[in-house]
């Protein structure tokens, strides 16, 4: 099954990727996909961070580990809202995520892949 893409005209309106030209954007359209994730973990700190994820609908808490226990230290359903392998770009890239994410409620997502998203900023 194909992947869900997600308009360039939606793509144009978030904060993220607001002044990307044209080129760009259809790139971001082509390379990226829409993933609906059902409550309960996106990722976890330590796994490998693969991917990159922007907030389209729902509503989500990051944490961190402290012991045995997850800390929230934010929770948000402010569209536009990104994480995942964001330090994907820098050099000598975090290869695991450093926070968890978890999804709330039913939320909708704009993916990259973290190799892709680390083409994008260096382009």
């Amino acid at each position: 099954m194909t992947p869900a893409k997600l308009a360039i005209a939606e793509l144009r309106t978030l904060l993220l990727f607001e002044k990307l030209d044209d080129r760009q954007l259809s790139w971001l359209h082509q390379t990226g996909f829409v993933r609906n994730i059902s409550p309960g973990w996106v990722y976890r700190e330590g796994d490998p961070a693969d991917s990159f994820f922007v907030l389209l609908t729902g509503t989500v808490t990051l944490t961190s580990r402290a012991g045995a226990d997850d800390v929230e230290f934010i929770r948000t359903s402010r569209r536009g809202v990104f994480g995942g392998a964001f330090q994907s770009y820098l050099e000598g890239r975090l290869p695991r995520y450093t926070a968890s994410m978890r999804a709330e409620t039913p939320t909708r997502f704009f993916v990259l892949k973290a190799e892709d998203f680390a083409w994008l900023m260096g382009e």
